[in-house]
Formats: C-alpha cells, structure tokens, sequence
C-alpha cells in the first residue's frame, strides 16, 4: 500500500539469525514493482484457474 503516493511498507520474515522475525521496511522507489511470489514442487499439479483475479489458478497436492 502506498501511503501518500511516496513509500510503501515491505515485510519479510528473517532467516536463521531471527527465526520467524518479521521485519518492515520502507522503500520510496515510486517506479518499483511489488509482486507476491508463491514457490510450489514440481510435484504440485495446476487443476484450474487461468491466473487472473477473477479466475485463480487452483491447484492439488500430490
């Protein structure tokens, strides 16, 4: 969310050092793209969907 069209807030979650940790962090980069990022196994199989908003993907566990 960008909060008066200057910054937005990123969270991540740490690694070893913090387990768990949840970190924020501003960025004023206004000509940055945030996308979500999902990782699956290959073994994970696409059952539908297209993508888009209004017609997600939907997927089976193996």
């Amino acid at each position: 969310m960008w909060y008066n069209d200057s910054y937005v807030t990123l969270f991540s979650v740490n690694g070893s050092g913090t387990p768990g940790k949840i970190f924020g962090q501003h960025t004023f980069l206004s000509g940055s793209v945030i996308r979500p990022v999902v990782s699956l196994k290959s073994s994970v199989l696409v059952t539908g969907g297209d993508g888009t908003g209004s017609n997600p993907y939907t997927v089976a566990l193996p």
